[in-house]
């Protein structure tokens, strides 16, 4: 059909009913039939009346009781081109996810980005499958009492753990030690040069779950989690150290709390290392 009528294939695809298509195959080549010249330049609407008429045509001779209208077809597909436009407009629109939380500026101190808060040690006990590891539930003034596990095991009595008062770093990226997770780390001095360890300690006025906070630096703005990737505590950590007058410092200033610095006891760990 698309040869007689001088049309591409798809044209007479697109326009021939499913009883004519099954029927094109079936025409021989060899017979002539009367189709006239179409000029794909001339009017839509006079294109497609003239295929009518040959569609209409070619229908009779096959015997196809149900003719194809061109014209409707192409106006019924306009129309429902328009409803699905119609439709769309007509759909609510989906609201937009909420913005994620502001990441702290860049002019934002690392160590202001660090949650370090006054905790209590409820319970110690080693951990199953680790000798050097103690598991303390320690109090932050949370809801519920935090898991943290420290190497402390051979270098502070068990027996003197639970009950102290100290400071820990609250926004560490959880880890997990032979099985169990840790969900946070306590601050204390170590000698480099007999492994001599001291706990950190605030003063007793201190409320359990305050923020501490340092001599000089902007107010904390801790990041909900410090992202390993950006090393916030890898580069605070070479500035912890223990002052000539035993106060836990950050590049020389103290650690505060309302009821004044968090402090060691003994002269050995004077410029001890804190981790």
């Amino acid at each position: 059909l698309a040869g007689r009528l001088r049309l591409p294939v798809t044209a007479c695809a697109r326009t021939a009913s499913l009883p004519v298509a099954r029927h094109i195959n079936s025409i021989q080549p060899q017979r002539s039939l009367p189709f006239p010249k179409i000029k794909m330049s001339q009017p839509f609407d006079k294109s497609a009346s003239l295929l009518d008429t040959l569609i209409a045509d070619l229908e009779n001779k096959l015997g196809v009781s149900e003719p194809f209208d061109v014209t409707k077809a192409m106006q019924k597909k306009k129309a429902g081109n328009k409803g699905k436009q119609q439709q769309k407009s007509d759909q609510p629109k989906k609201e937009k996810a909420p913005k994620k939380a502001a990441q702290p500026a860049a002019d934002v101190p690392n160590i202001c980005r660090v949650d370090v808060r006054v905790g209590k040690i409820l319970s110690a006990e080693l951990h199953p499958d680790a000798d050097s590891l103690y598991v303390e539930k320690i109090d932050v003034g949370e809801a519920e009492p935090r898991q943290v596990l420290s190497g402390l095991n051979g270098k502070i009595p068990l027996d003197s753990m639970a009950g102290r008062r100290l400071l820990v770093l609250c926004n560490l990226k959880p880890v997990k030690m032979r099985g169990l997770t840790s969900y946070a780390m306590i601050f204390a001095a170590n000698s480099a040069d007999d492994g001599k360890v001291e706990i950190v300690t605030p003063p007793e006025g201190a409320k359990i779950g305050e923020q501490v906070t340092v001599e000089g630096f902007p107010a904390p703005q801790p990041d909900e989690v410090l992202k390993p990737k950006q090393k916030v505590w890898d580069q605070v950590v070479p500035d912890l150290k223990i002052d000539n007058d035993l106060c836990a410092t950050y590049q020389g200033k103290r650690f505060m709390t309302s009821a004044g610095p968090c402090t060691i006891q003994s002269d050995a760990l004077k410029g001890a290392q804190i981790r």
